[in-house]
């Protein structure tokens, strides 16, 4: 198997419920679940109503396609007119270390540089240590203008 039958896509929306699956087949051994959290949360959002989706601003996708089987994702938004947060990525078991990451890393970093950004930032859990690894690994960052920066979670 090569990357060279992996297309890098923008896309508006991902395809499900292939992609929900596919989150949680990537997050599930990094996650653990709270009842308690998860009741808290949807108490406080009852309370303070609905949240209106045009204060958010736009996401920007891109997926990695086997053919036209979604097999990665990254997606993030600018948090600033010079700033693109790099919100979410992940990769299939199956289809890790052939450099799709590296594909999705650079289209983003691409698309977030041609639309004015200066950093491109990300987080990652302390858990994640494929996504960890993989991006200290990338060159994309030094070989371009956008310096890359990947705090720590707090």
């Amino acid at each position: 198997m090569t990357t060279a039958t992996v297309s890098i896509r923008f896309v508006e929306r991902f395809p499900e419920p292939a992609f929900a699956e596919l989150q949680r087949e990537i997050f599930a051994p990094l996650e653990s679940s709270s009842p308690d959290f998860a009741a808290a949360v949807r108490a406080e959002r009852a309370a303070s109503g609905s949240v209106d989706s045009a204060s958010f601003p736009p996401m920007v996708r891109f997926g990695a396609f086997w053919d036209d089987q979604l097999v990665g994702w990254s997606y993030g938004w600018f948090e600033r007119p010079d700033t693109f947060y790099m919100a979410n990525s992940g990769v299939v078991q199956s289809h890790r270390r052939l450099g799709v990451y590296s594909q999705l890393v650079g289209a983003i970093v691409e698309y977030a540089q041609s639309h004015g950004a200066g950093t491109v930032r990300s987080r990652h859990s302390v858990l994640n240590t494929p996504i960890i690894i993989a991006k200290l690994k990338l060159d994309v960052f030094r070989q371009r203008v956008v310096p890359f920066v990947m705090p720590h979670d707090a």
